[in-house]
């Protein structure tokens, strides 16, 4: 993939999955091409995006015709309808009107073919980006032509494997987030926003269930500190007012100002449930432990055997304890 685009691009994102793996892609296509001129935009703002040396411009929406000069290529995240107002399926149909080639990155295994409709149908750019061979057959399932779909690992995880380095001492980021005990064991526990859609009514569980089964286990462990990296689309309150009403005196730091690597980095097990972040971290060799309860089907990255998967509670608090007693 990378050998293909040549030339000057524009690329495009919306939700966080997707913006990484597109500055990712930016990042390496500048190491192997070096003369790419490339146009970024999207219609959020993140924190993450002051970690990469890329100049990003903010639009609520995008007008092609308008731009001077024409893209070669056009790249862009793909992301759920509801939390991207659909910035990136717009390019996508604005170029298709202008004859532009289009790529698409999936950087999940789910709803697939729904982050190219709208109203008017299905739009298809002309090459889609899958993770793998899992992914290709659930975009076929879903109505999404073979003709269409491509392989290719993450650009984000190709980027963390072949270039990235911490720029920060652990000591020095510890001391940052509020750690006086540099030899307590750090807990980072990442879950995804399952309330931001009351998915739990899908899942059997959310982020607030499980951060206070987990401050239940971690009532009697000495010397831990659980980081909480909120995700970026994060609903407020829920598991802020978890932890108020807990009434354990566990050392609790609420992350989402720090970049996800250099978190990683330095915690002891990370916790979570199927988000591109557990696979962040297996990039970096972590231990993990997912909460998954319901059946292996469902399990969206259950084919990656990321880390330790609990069904139960029960499970979960002796998978945890475990880990923390080794």
């Amino acid at each position: 993939m990378y050998n293909c685009l040549k030339g000057n691009g524009l690329i495009a994102f919306s939700d966080p999955a997707g913006a990484k793996a597109c500055l990712g892609l930016i990042s390496i296509l500048k190491h192997i091409h070096k003369t790419g001129e490339y146009t970024v935009i999207s219609n959020k703002e993140y924190d993450f995006y002051k970690d990469w040396d890329i100049d990003i411009s903010i639009q609520t929406s995008f007008n092609l015709k308008l731009q001077v000069d024409k893209p070669d290529w056009i790249f862009t995240g793909t992301s759920h309808p509801e939390s991207s107002g659909r910035f990136e399926l717009e390019i996508i149909k604005q170029a298709k009107r202008l004859s532009i080639p289009t790529w698409a990155f999936i950087d999940h295994w789910t709803a697939l073919a729904l982050r190219f409709q709208d109203r008017d149908g299905f739009t298809w750019p002309d090459k889609i980006i899958v993770l793998d061979d899992h992914a290709k057959a659930l975009a076929i399932e879903d109505g999404i032509s073979n003709d269409l779909l491509c392989i290719h690992s993450n650009p984000y995880i190709d980027y963390i494997g072949q270039y990235w380095k911490p720029s920060l001492q652990a000591s020095e980021l510890k001391e940052s987030i509020g750690i006086k005990d540099r030899s307590a064991t750090v807990i980072l526990y990442a879950p995804d926003p399952l309330s931001l859609r009351n998915e739990e009514e899908v899942w059997g569980f959310n982020e607030g269930m499980v951060l206070k089964e987990l401050l239940e286990i971690l009532k009697d462990i000495p010397n831990v500190v659980l980081l909480i990296k909120t995700h970026p689309l994060q609903p407020k309150g829920i598991m802020e007012e978890v932890n108020l009403y807990s009434g354990y005196h566990i050392p609790v730091h609420f992350i989402n100002n720090i970049n996800n690597l250099e978190l990683i980095n330095i915690a002891d097990l990370i916790i979570g449930f199927y988000s591109n972040f557990l696979i962040e971290a297996a990039a970096l060799h972590k231990k993990i432990i997912r909460y998954f309860p319901k059946t292996g089907e469902l399990d969206p990255i259950k084919h990656l055997v990321i880390g330790e998967r609990a069904t139960s509670w029960i499970q979960f608090a002796n998978l945890t304890k475990n880990e923390l007693q080794k």
